[in-house]
Order: C-alpha cells, then sequence, then structure tokens
C-alpha cells in the first residue's frame, strides 16, 4: 500500500472520530454535570443523526454547569 494512501485513510478515521466524539468534547470542554449521560448517548446513539444532535444539544445547553476545581 503507498504511503500516500494509508495517510489519507489514517486521516480519514481521525477525522470521523474527532467529529463522532465532538459532543463529548465540547462536554468536557464546558465542564457540564451529566457528561457520563452526553457521553453515553455520544458513544451509543451518535451513529445516527438524532442521537448525534441530541447530546450535541444536550453538550452546549447553559444550565447545569459545573464549578471550577479550586486547588488547595
Amino acid at each position: 500500500m503507498k504511503t500516500r494512501t494509508l495517510l489519507r485513510i489514517v486521516f480519514g478515521i481521525l477525522f470521523v472520530l474527532t467529529n463522532y466524539l465532538l459532543p463529548t468534547g465540547v462536554g468536557t470542554f464546558r465542564r457540564i454535570r451529566n457528561i457520563g449521560s452526553v457521553a453515553a448517548i455520544d458513544i451509543f446513539l451518535g451513529w445516527s443523526i438524532i442521537g448525534w444532535a441530541v447530546a450535541l444539544a444536550m453538550a452546549v445547553r447553559t444550565k447545569g454547569l459545573r464549578p471550577p476545581v479550586e486547588q488547595s
């Protein structure tokens, strides 16, 4: 297999996985309380557009943000 073809396949897989797990990443970045629910819906139902959209909607809503962790 040529190197270019292999690189295209690897980058294609990374692109698809990044977009597939986007709601989980957004929820983690925003520190939402129900990140477990978002991740479960994203992983198990993200293959359907509706499941992915529901997970993304849960990740971007403004209610229920966790306070930042304070280190002492």
